[in-house]
C-alpha cells in the first residue's frame, strides 16, 4: 500500500493564537533587548565622559556611532520573527492535525491515522494517537438501546406498605425481588 503524499503547509498561521503569543514575545525580546543596549551605551557614554560634561548631543553621538547597528538589528527583526513563525509550525502543525482528528473522531466520521511531515515534532503523539485509533476501529459498533428496555426507577419507600423511610431501587433487568438499599 502505497504511502499519502504529505503536502506541504499553505496557511502562515496555523494556530492564530498560539503563534501570535510567541511572535509577539519575540517582538518584545527584541524590544527589551534594544532598551537594555541603548540604556547601557547611554551609561557607557555618561561613565565615559563624566556627569559634569553630559548634555544631550551624547546622544546624538551615540546615535551617530551605533546607527548601522540599529538599523541592522531593526532590518533583522522581520526574520527573526518569520523563523520563529516557521519554527513553530514543527509542533503547531502536528498540534492542529491531531485536534482535527480527535474532534472528527468525536463526531463519530471516519479518520485516517496520522502521519506528520518529516522535520515536524511530536511524532510520537502521531504514534499513541494511531494506536488508539486502531482500537477504537477495532471495537464493534454499539447498538442503540431498544425501545422495550427500562430504565432503573426509584421510588420513595413511604408508597410500599412494609418500608418506613428507605428507598427501593427496582430495575427491569434484576430479578423480581425488591432490594432495600
Amino acid at each position: 500500500m502505497a504511502s499519502p503524499q504529505v503536502q506541504r503547509r499553505s496557511r502562515l498561521l496555523v494556530h492564530r493564537r498560539v503563534q501570535g503569543w510567541l511572535m509577539l514575545r519575540v517582538l518584545v525580546y527584541l524590544g527589551c533587548a534594544a532598551l537594555f543596549v541603548t540604556v547601557s551605551l547611554v551609561l557607557w557614554q555618561l561613565a565615559a565622559r563624566g556627569p559634569a560634561r553630559w548634555n544631550h548631543n551624547h546622544l546624538r553621538d551615540i546615535w551617530n556611532q551605533y546607527a548601522p547597528v540599529f538599523i541592522a538589528v531593526g532590518l533583522l527583526i522581520p526574520f527573526f520573527v518569520y523563523d520563529v513563525l516557521r519554527f513553530s509550525h514543527r509542533f503547531m502543525g502536528p498540534l492542529y492535525r491531531l485536534h482535527r482528528s480527535l474532534q472528527a473522531l468525536g463526531r463519530g466520521e471516519s479518520v485516517e491515522p496520522l502521519r506528520f511531515r518529516e522535520g515536524d515534532m511530536l511524532h510520537e503523539m502521531a504514534e499513541a494517537f494511531n494506536q488508539v485509533l486502531q482500537r477504537v476501529q477495532q471495537q464493534p459498533t454499539q447498538q442503540e438501546p431498544s425501545g422495550d428496555t427500562v430504565t432503573q426507577q426509584e421510588e420513595p419507600a413511604s408508597s410500599l406498605p412494609e418500608q418506613d423511610n428507605q428507598t427501593v431501587t427496582v430495575a427491569a433487568d434484576a430479578p423480581k425481588e425488591t432490594v432495600a438499599s
